[in-house]
């Protein structure tokens, strides 16, 4: 099962999940890439979940696997924040979204 209200997201355990996020309005660099992260709080430096991907056409393509989603069941907190290399071999740092809701619910059914 998956759904979503708004930016917040509930999926299954186990569930593999696929969405576009549109950066509308924004002229990134072609070496710009985001990374997308859930975390069990907001303010918690270790995340459950991270990847980072390559932003094309100033979207991304967030592809979650089953085993990305077999985590333990509860509400998390999701992002998207966009990295731009700088010359220094650092990046730029920008955040477009406020965080979200990443609920995973318990499965019912054994297969």
């Amino acid at each position: 099962m998956r759904k979503f209200n708004g930016l917040d997201i509930e999926l299954t355990k186990g569930d593999s999940l696929q969405f576009k996020v549109n950066f509308a309005g924004r002229e990134l660099p072609a070496e710009a890439e985001a990374l997308f992260t859930v975390k069990k709080r907001t303010r918690d430096e270790e995340p459950v979940i991270e990847k980072r991907i390559t932003i094309h056409e100033n979207a991304v393509q967030v592809g979650l696997s089953n085993d990305d989603t077999d985590i333990a069941p509860r509400t998390y907190y999701w992002d998207i924040r966009v990295l731009i290399p700088l010359g220094d071999g650092t990046y730029e740092v920008k955040t477009p979204m406020e965080y979200a809701a990443f609920t995973i619910l318990e499965v019912i059914g054994n297969v």
